[in-house]
């Protein structure tokens, strides 16, 4: 077999575990192997929105009235020269 088989061999093995840590949505894989002991842990979230409408909306904080702030300065003005030729 050569090496172009064995990547897809792999892939295809690393595939196949992720379909199926997928459909029974482990929290916690542990395994046990030569001697050593390897644990993953796997996040899964919920992707559907909460029942309350309370997070949906957008909170937009109100303009503080009691800063002030210095007026803007005016922009330069640009001073163009021109060449009759």
């Amino acid at each position: 077999m050569d090496q172009n088989g064995i990547i897809g061999l792999v892939a295809l093995a690393i595939s196949i575990i992720g379909s199926i840590l997928g459909v029974i949505n482990h929290r916690r894989v542990r395994s046990h192997c030569c001697g050593q002991d390897l644990i993953a842990s796997i996040d899964v979230e919920t992707t559907t929105p909460s029942e309350s409408k309370e997070d949906l909306k957008i909170k937009i904080p109100k303009r503080s009235e009691d800063v002030n702030l210095p007026p803007s300065p005016e922009p330069p003005k640009i001073n163009r020269v021109t060449y009759d030729i």
